[in-house]
């Protein structure tokens, strides 16, 4: 049961990854690409986070790699820049729940006077800012890992 929970969540974040990449006007080619990249990645991440307990940040960080290489695999393939690839796919995974609770939390805080009730906000809007942030910066940094480890075929995608 969890198992199709996960994958109904990688369908939907494969069509959030379509709907992303056509507002960056690929080539037609490349559109079952972001499709895949989106889809296998959000996989990834939910299968390692759901199924085997493993935490967000290093989900994130196998994933993002993971969505790398496939921009670099199907970009060789379709011809195209492995970013028109694996950039609509990684924002589904922008971790927009934790900003909305770092946002409250810290409205919370400014809204209350007691010291007790403003210790608690604060501390809820750095852990969620923190995770925010941390996230973020792993889905950048594992996304283009593989053109830092791969450069000769990432310098390669789209000449002859």
């Amino acid at each position: 049961m969890i198992f199709l929970t996960i994958l109904s969540k990688a369908v939907f974040a494969s069509v959030v990854a379509l709907g992303f990449g056509l507002i960056s006007n690929p080539p037609r080619r490349a559109i079952l690409s972001v499709i895949l990249t989106g889809f296998l990645g959000y996989l990834l991440r939910a299968t390692m986070m759901d199924y085997f307990d493993i935490h967000i940040f290093i989900s994130c960080l196998c994933s993002a790699f993971l969505m790398g290489c496939c921009g670099l695999v199907f970009g060789k393939m379709t011809r195209t820049p492995a970013t028109v690839i694996y950039i609509p796919a990684l924002l589904p995974m922008i971790p927009g729940m934790y900003a909305y609770k770092s946002i409250f939390a810290f409205i919370n805080y400014m809204n209350y006077i007691e010291l007790s009730e403003k210790a608690i906000y604060l501390e809820q809007f750095f852990t969620n800012f923190v995770y925010t942030i941390g996230i973020l910066i792993l889905l950048a940094g594992g996304s283009i890992m593989p053109m830092f480890l791969f450069t000769k075929t990432a310098n390669s995608l789209t000449r002859n």
